[in-house]
């Protein structure tokens, strides 16, 4: 999978690096980033884990999940 961390979140990537297959610097701060996971649920619950600070940039299916699992988890703090 392919994630973009943003400025203020680029010292993850340089902390942990080992975690990463390949890191790139962009010209704004960014970091993207290369990760291989052994699977869809276990890297949607990873990426969420980083809240606002990390955008997925492929595979689609992994977008679609991280949306999904973070509509229904804001769903659950809708007031009554």
């Amino acid at each position: 999978a392919r994630l973009r961390f943003i400025p203020e979140a680029a010292y993850i990537v340089t902390s942990n690096p080992s975690l990463w297959e390949s890191t790139q610097d962009n010209s704004d701060g960014s970091v993207d980033v290369t990760i291989v996971a052994p699977d869809l649920q276990w890297l949607a619950s990873f990426t969420l884990s980083f809240a606002n600070w990390v955008k997925v940039l492929e595979p689609p299916e992994l977008i679609a999940m991280v949306r999904d699992w973070a509509q229904v988890t804001a769903d659950l703090y809708k007031t009554q």
